[in-house]
């Protein structure tokens, strides 16, 4: 994507880069025309509320355009009244200034044609946006054996920090089901796991972080987190993301072509996909570096808890050790992995279907697999025969995570071969983790 206005122009405001081009306006009215993105219409800064509207018509004789209203306008409202649009397109916000004319039926207006687009950015730093069809999502957790988790679809990302839709929250001590509501994280309350998930391309991205802020929105309940603890590969891959889908974090402006250049075959249609645009903003949000004393007083931490060579010996031998998990839920899955984390493994294995299971089966084959009772709409049971005719986990231990290991759960377990099984919601070290530590020889 080639971006315009990389050289300030004379005439911008406040430093920031203006687009008067107008055969690029025109071709971003075509384009928000042909993709029938929503924009907002806002009358008065102050306006708790924009208006929501689409653009049908562009009339370029008469340098117009006609929008339809999601509302009636005030009917105090007169002709040459200026007013507010924003829009998203290439997952980058922009603000202008139109002129209302009259009313042209039902729900519907005529306005002037822009003349000048800006950026509409509220952070310093460009984020990217991730609509309803993508399946990027974030899974976050407050403790990895009290507190509560939660996750969602991704909505937005930037390099500091990110936010999501909360579709779904539990209790991990009992794993029960929290309502969804404002109210659920405080914010300022640290995260020790924070999962980004099913990015293109991008494997999963794990850091920690603390919420900013909790509030309702259009499509639900959204958090905004900071980001925080990233590694060296988890900032190279963001940067792989933002680079990917926006490919300069100057505030440029996006090449676009009219129509009728498209028709004549001199420019290669777009493929854009037509998708609902999530107008949620990302507070800004930065990453603090420890200090030199604080370093210091971590140096000195690991020192004094130095363990002796028995559980050294046991720490590397955990650290060699590849388990599986295969559970479909994101959130469940996370749970599990981060308490193994903390226990000390390293190599954990997550999968949530069958292609998944068999790719890592091919390549490195775990030592021991924790499969939860359903996986999707697939039983236990048969999940387990269709690996065993495959070739696959015939001399590897397999753990069952059952809701109710009632006699039936029991047969059934024994006649399909699992090594045993544990009670879920899961109690990790009073019950699975001496089952785990004994299948791996690690006693």
């Amino acid at each position: 994507m080639a971006l315009l206005g990389l050289f300030k122009p004379k005439d911008e405001l406040n430093g920031e880069p203006v687009l008067k081009d107008r055969s690029t306006i025109l071709a971003y009215l075509e384009e928000l025309i042909r993709l029938g993105a929503n924009v907002q219409l806002w009358l008065h800064k102050d306006d708790l509320v924009p208006m929501t509207a689409k653009i049908t018509m562009l009339h370029e004789e008469d340098r117009t355009i006609t929008i339809a209203l999601q509302r009636a306008l005030s009917g105090e409202l007169e002709p040459n009244t200026s007013m507010q649009m924003v829009f998203s397109l290439d997952g980058m916000r922009f603000d202008t200034s139109l002129r209302f004319l009259k009313r042209d039926g039902y729900l519907r207006a005529l306005f002037t044609v822009p003349e000048q687009v800006l950026h509409a950015e509220r952070r310093g730093k460009l984020r990217t946006r991730f609509g309803p069809r993508e399946k990027a999502s974030c899974t976050v957790l407050e403790g990895f054996f009290e507190g509560k988790g939660a996750t969602g679809r991704l909505v937005n990302l930037s390099m500091e920090g990110l936010c999501i839709r909360i579709d779904r929250a539990i209790s991990i001590r009992d794993n029960h089901k929290l309502g969804i509501n404002p109210e659920l994280f405080e914010a300022g309350k640290p995260l020790p796991m924070v999962r980004i998930q099913n990015l293109p391309h991008i494997p999963t991205i794990e850091c920690s972080g603390m919420v900013r802020y909790l509030r309702p929105s259009t499509i639900g309940v959204v958090m905004g987190i900071r980001l925080e603890g990233l590694g060296g590969m988890e900032t190279q891959l963001l940067h792989q993301v933002m680079t990917r889908r926006l490919p300069t974090f100057a505030k440029g402006f996006p090449v676009k072509h009219r129509r009728a250049a498209m028709e004549l075959g001199q420019i290669p249609e777009p493929s854009a996909e037509v998708e609902e645009t999530w107008d949620v903003s990302e507070e800004d949000a930065s990453v603090s570096e420890p200090g030199e004393a604080q370093a210091a007083q971590q140096d000195d931490d690991l020192q004094a808890a130095r363990p002796d060579s028995h559980e050294r010996l046991l720490q590397i031998k955990k650290r060699g050790k590849r388990i599986m998990i295969i559970i479909k839920d994101d959130l469940d899955r996370a749970i599990l992995s981060g308490t193994l984390q903390v226990d000390g493994f390293r190599l954990i294995q997550e999968a949530q279907n069958m292609i998944e299971v068999m790719r890592f089966f091919r390549t490195t084959p775990p030592e021991l697999v924790l499969m939860e009772q359903k996986v999707g709409a697939v039983g236990a049971r048969e999940f387990l025969e269709k690996l065993k005719k495959q070739g696959y986990c015939t001399s590897v231990p397999v753990i069952l995570i059952a809701e109710v290991p009632d006699v039936r759960t029991v047969l059934m377990a024994k006649v399909a071969g699992f090594s045993h099984i544990q009670r879920n919601p899961v109690n990790y070290d009073g019950e699975l983790k001496a089952i785990i530590y004994k299948w791996l020889k690690l006693e």
